[in-house]
């Protein structure tokens, strides 16, 4: 993880399924509306209370920067997590990428999450 600064903070929704499948959806206003598709993706245990995730959503369509808001190319986000778990909380740092439609990476940066077990 980079020592960059993070963008303002947002929610999401995350699901984690027996047998490995994971999916997410976020509340990130960086996107425009219907820009982002919700995250799918696998997961698996890396010890006794941490997990790895992968989850990739599609970027829709083009958006082009502004002073607030990087732009996002259409093509796909990628996020790799490391997830650790103590109670009903957990704490993640992740890498997010996105890739053109090409598959060619364009950009990279790095995310940290604070959970708290949906009852």
């Amino acid at each position: 993880m980079t020592s960059a600064p993070l963008g303002p903070p947002f929610t999401s929704l995350l699901s984690f399924a027996l047998g490995g499948t994971a999916t997410a959806s976020t509340s990130n206003p960086a996107f425009q509306p219907g820009q982002r598709t919700a995250e799918h993706g696998i997961w698996k245990q890396t010890g006794q209370d941490t997990y790895a995730s992968v989850r990739e959503a599609f970027i829709l369509f083009t958006t082009e920067p502004n002073p607030s808001v990087p732009g996002f190319p259409r093509g796909t986000q990628r996020i790799t997590e490391a997830i650790h778990v103590e109670d009903d909380q957990s704490t993640s740092v992740a890498s997010v990428q996105f890739f053109d439609v090409g598959g060619s990476l364009v950009r990279s940066g790095c995310a940290r999450a604070v959970g708290h077990r949906l009852k």
